[in-house]
């Protein structure tokens, strides 16, 4: 267990980052990435066409998402008082209910445009990145 929002309290020596979770390649390993999906395990897909051209197309306009999504329509986006967002899903009783001394997370759930999302996850990004304006 660490500080999740202050990696430098590691030593530099014990920093090494090691890729806990399968990667598979969307053109050969479709079908296990299924069966891990199906099983809400945890993975990373690589090589989908789908997800690189669209990708590539938000990076050669990044105002695309913007425009698509507009200032007027509001969309449900989760909140956090806190940089922490925990995801979780807790499903009805017996093995799967909520371990005692279970504390759901302080994480809630509004609707905004598009154009205040933005707003509100650059100021956040500016804080993280030191920016004394943001």
């Amino acid at each position: 267990n660490w500080n999740p929002t202050d990696v430098t309290t590691l030593s530099p020596s014990h920093r090494n980052i090691y890729q806990g979770l399968c990667v598979f390649d969307y053109q050969t390993q479709y079908e296990t990435a299924l069966t891990y999906r199906n099983a809400e395990k945890p993975f990373v897909i690589r090589n989908d066409p789908k997800v690189t051209s669209v990708a590539r197309r938000w990076e050669d306009d990044p105002e695309y998402l913007h425009r698509a999504l507009g200032d007027v329509e509001e969309f449900r986006t989760e909140r956090s008082p806190s940089e922490l967002f925990m995801w979780y899903r807790l499903r009805g009783g017996g093995k799967h209910a909520a371990p005692e001394g279970y504390e759901r997370p302080e994480n809630d759930e509004v609707e905004m445009t598009y154009g205040e999302w933005l707003e509100h996850a650059l100021e956040k990004d500016g804080r993280a990145l030191g920016d004394e304006d943001a």
